[in-house]
């Protein structure tokens, strides 16, 4: 089933389609605004397990249109998905978690640093990717101390 706008026919009015394909899956169509080509598959539902699965970005947000939680996948590439933990005023100032599949690595990434700060592995290594953070213990007093290390591998803790 094509959709198309207003009373246009034609392959350029189609803009989105639902089709069932062989496997009797379900599948939302995305196409171009301009020919009605093929673009991609948005969502996509399985008979066979009943996973949905959508394919871009993804925003839940409240009533305000802002976005409270965003899912993004990033088309294939190295970083196979994630999960971006902003504010409500949405200005990129979030902490976003996402997997690298190239290092097999998820990582926590500060939006507002625009950086990486905690690298954790499958094997379950983590680093801390700046020299200055690092683990925070607390003593049975309450005061917090930071794990820190030297150049030469001498560990110390210091006030957090």
């Amino acid at each position: 089933i094509n959709f198309a706008e207003g009373s246009h026919t034609g392959d350029s009015a189609r803009k989105w389609g639902i089709q069932k394909d062989t496997d009797q899956n379900f599948r939302v169509i995305r196409r171009s605004n301009t020919t009605g080509a093929y673009l991609d598959t948005p969502l996509f539902i399985s008979n066979s397990t009943g996973r949905v699965r959508l394919n871009k970005e993804v925003e839940i947000g409240d009533n305000t249109g802002q976005a409270i939680l965003r899912l993004k996948g990033n088309n294939g590439q190295a970083i196979g998905a994630g999960v971006i933990f902003e504010e409500q005023h949405n200005d990129g100032a979030g902490i976003a978690l996402y997997y690298n599949s190239a290092e097999n690595a998820l990582y926590v990434h500060d939006d507002a640093l625009n950086q990486d700060v905690i690298k954790i592995t499958r094997e379950g290594d983590v680093e801390f990717l700046s020299s200055s953070k690092g683990p925070i213990l607390r003593s049975p007093n309450g005061t917090r101390y930071r794990l820190q290390v030297d150049n030469s591998g001498n560990v110390s803790t210091s006030a957090a």
